[in-house]
């Protein structure tokens, strides 16, 4: 087989994998995930700038993902006492316990798929997983800041 055609064939099973896991955040996007996970593991007050910044965004589609957030109460944006034009960014408990139930079922999903796996193919997986991770870091491509962190657990 090709290259191209292996690198098409990768890209059609990355796909659907991306698909499974997540099925259980259809109320929420992609996006709006990724930045309630980093506030949850950050738990540090940030400013719509710094997310922009953080995840090389505009700041309308920043402000955009926050008011979808905001409006499912999963983020608070309040102004800063110091400074009253500064708007600070947190997650609350709502979305700290939604990104935790969230989490778990992505993991319960996993676990699932690397058990139908079996252990061998499963560890195989995971060490080509890592090796991937490390060559597309290597080459600039920095993980994304939430995932640094073990879980979006409240309790870490």
């Amino acid at each position: 087989m090709e290259l191209e055609e292996m690198a098409k064939e990768l890209f059609r099973y990355t796909t659907a994998f991306q698909r499974g896991p997540r099925r259980k955040m259809n109320e929420i996007s992609q996006g709006e995930m990724a930045m309630l996970l980093y506030l949850i593991q950050t738990d540090e007050a940030t400013t719509p700038t710094a997310l922009s910044n953080c995840f090389h965004l505009s700041t309308a589609r920043v402000t955009n993902i926050l008011n979808g957030l905001e409006c499912k109460g999963y983020v608070e944006r309040t102004r800063d006492e110091k400074d009253r034009r500064r708007v600070i960014v947190r997650g609350t408990e709502a979305g700290r316990d939604y990104a935790a139930a969230r989490y778990r079922d992505a993991i319960e999903d996993l676990t699932h798929l690397l058990t139908a796996l079996g252990e061998e193919d499963a560890r195989e997986y995971l060490r080509l997983m890592k090796r991937i991770s490390t060559m597309l870091e290597e080459e600039g491509v920095t993980p994304c800041p939430f995932l640094q962190a073990a879980s979006p657990t409240p309790e870490g």
